[in-house]
């Protein structure tokens, strides 16, 4: 890799996730490249990540998602390195940070490629990287039709949740979703939390749009992206998801990087909320 300017966001809140972030700069500066740092708080008319030739991450899958909306589906190419967290996409431990970025800028990486999703409703679009979420208000229920190529099914649930390969074993995961571990097809899984039909059940479709159909009786629904509030949708509001053909790239030195099936046994067992360091055996 040959990157003329670097930057390096690392996790708003606490931790060393900054004290790594500018030893990643120093690395670079020492290499002739230009390394900006800033923190994941900062957002659109501030940030300089968009622009960059290479952007390194430090903390964990949320520091990712924000990236990822604020580049609007098109960030560049990403180094991960999972600070105090388990950061499932984010393939390095940070303890190996200074080995890691010098073999990458020796050109000695490779890039896994994670398969983006987009959606629309009326004026509203944009890309996401793990689901889009459809949640009624607290103590309510939204009443909905899914359609999958045709009619699908017609339900009242707690919410509903769309998710890329990805993003199967985020919030879909605890609500029942099978593991989709090819990260780079068009896939899209759909699972209905509190879903009053035991008939109602998760659904899995490759490279085809899904489109949820509030009814004129439903409650007002909240469009929820990534964990972040998009919008209320009123009644017989219509959203339409599908695979996109953006891709995230992340850059990897495989001899250090964490195997995904390692990182998923963590998530499942929940390791990852007192693991401090991803120094894992294998």
């Amino acid at each position: 890799m040959n990157p003329r300017k670097v930057v390096i966001r690392f996790r708003e809140k606490g931790g060393s996730a900054a004290e790594w972030g500018y030893k990643a700069a120093k690395k670079l500066e020492s290499k002739g490249i230009a390394a900006v740092v800033e923190s994941s708080a900062v957002g659109r008319g501030q940030s300089a990540a968009c622009d960059a030739d290479l952007v390194v991450v430090v903390g964990g899958d949320g520091t990712l998602l924000r990236l990822i909306d604020l580049c609007g589906g098109s960030p560049p190419p990403v180094l991960g390195f999972a600070a105090e967290s388990l950061g499932y996409l984010l393939p390095h431990s940070v303890e190996t940070l200074e080995v890691v970025l010098e073999k990458a800028m020796a050109g000695e990486c490779e890039v896994r490629r994670v398969r983006l999703g987009e959606y629309s409703s009326q004026a509203i679009t944009g890309y996401f990287l793990n689901e889009v979420g459809l949640w009624a208000p607290r103590g309510k229920l939204i009443e909905f039709t899914m359609y999958v190529g045709g009619f699908f099914y017609k339900a009242r649930s707690d919410g509903v949740i769309v998710s890329t390969s990805a993003g199967s074993t985020a919030h879909a995961l605890s609500y029942g979703a099978s593991i989709i571990v090819n990260f780079d097809e068009p896939i899209l899984e759909a699972v209905f939390p509190g879903a009053l039909s035991p008939l109602v059940k998760p659904l899995i479709a490759y490279n085809k749009s899904m489109e949820i159909l509030l009814s004129q009786n439903s409650e007002t629904a909240h469009l929820i992206v990534d964990g972040r509030y998009v919008a209320d949708l009123p009644p017989g509001s219509e959203v339409k998801v599908s695979p996109s053909q953006k891709n995230l790239e992340l850059v990897t030195v495989e001899s250090y990087a964490v195997d995904l099936a390692r990182k998923l046994y963590l998530r499942l067992i929940d390791m990852g909320r007192w693991q401090g360091s991803l120094n894992v055996s294998r």
